[in-house]
């Protein structure tokens, strides 16, 4: 067991993913102006860095939607280095995201 209390490896690694995805918040107007609208509704985008074999969710990052996915998980990944004090990705990590369209 690791310092966050993770155990489970696949192949000895641990196995990490990021994903991300654009959500609508609720229609107030300080969430409009902070994070921008699309339709007329306040929209924001959403990331998560998850430790997959142990189903347990690392970090997750609400952002304004004009940062893109990629940008997204260097932040995440950049916030668990300093809780695994490990390199980024960590040591006997593999890490697994996906990019798309980030204007979708």
């Amino acid at each position: 067991m690791d310092e966050l209390g993770l155990h489970k490896t696949w192949q000895g690694l641990r196995l990490l993913a990021v994903d991300g995805s654009s959500m609508h918040l609720p229609l107030e107007d300080p969430l409009a102006r902070h994070f921008g609208t699309n339709n007329g509704l306040p929209v924001a985008r959403v990331s998560v860095l998850q430790d997959l074999p142990s189903d347990q969710a690392l970090h997750t990052l609400l952002i304004t939607p004009d940062v893109d996915e990629r940008s997204c998980a260097s932040m995440l990944l950049t916030t668990v280095r300093f809780c695994l004090t490990e390199a980024i990705p960590p040591t006997g990590s593999l890490l697994s995201y996906s990019a798309v369209n980030s204007n979708s």
